[in-house]
């Protein structure tokens, strides 16, 4: 038996996408650009620096350590007002923000760094326990870039954070 040559030419085979990306692969129909970075080479955004600001320890170590373990440079402020001197000392790549805090709330200290030149464009990402519409509304009023829940999980951190840091 002969073979015979098709008269279309041959795709050329691609690389095998990883589980996550064939999954969305296939529930969206879109197709995924080979040249993007997915979560697999964190080397082009290791040394970023991250500054978290929650007046919850726990919440600090939580954080810091999936982010760490991704690469970042992570520093930790207790409050609003050590957040804004730290800021102004150190100006971090990214800001992780709670809302609810003692002293100047994550809302005022929002504002605060948005007002001044030197850090309104460090984007903000607000962690709040409130999933009411007007607070995540006000966040981004108050300027936030995205908004996280608690109780979070690091994979959705870590890729929020390679989002806005991409």
């Amino acid at each position: 038996m002969v073979r015979r040559r098709s008269r279309y030419p041959r795709t050329p085979r691609r690389r095998p996408y990883s589980w996550s990306q064939q999954a969305i692969h296939e529930t969206s129909g879109l197709e995924i650009r080979e040249d993007f970075m997915w979560c697999n080479d964190t080397r082009i955004l290791a040394g970023m620096k991250i500054l978290i600001v929650d007046d919850i320890p726990e919440n600090i170590g939580a954080l810091a350590i999936a982010l760490e373990s991704e690469g970042f440079d992570i520093k930790t402020a207790a409050g609003g007002e050590q957040a804004l001197q730290i800021v102004h000392n150190d100006s971090p790549d990214l800001i992780l923000l709670d809302i609810k805090m003692n002293g100047i709330d994550g809302f005022e200290t929002c504002l605060a760094l948005k007002k001044s030149d030197a850090t309104k464009d460090i984007p903000i990402i607000f962690l709040t326990v409130s999933k009411e519409t007007e607070a995540v509304v006000r966040g981004f009023i108050c300027g936030g870039v995205d908004y996280i829940g608690k109780p979070f999980r690091q994979e959705e951190v870590c890729a929020r954070v390679r989002t806005h840091l991409y």
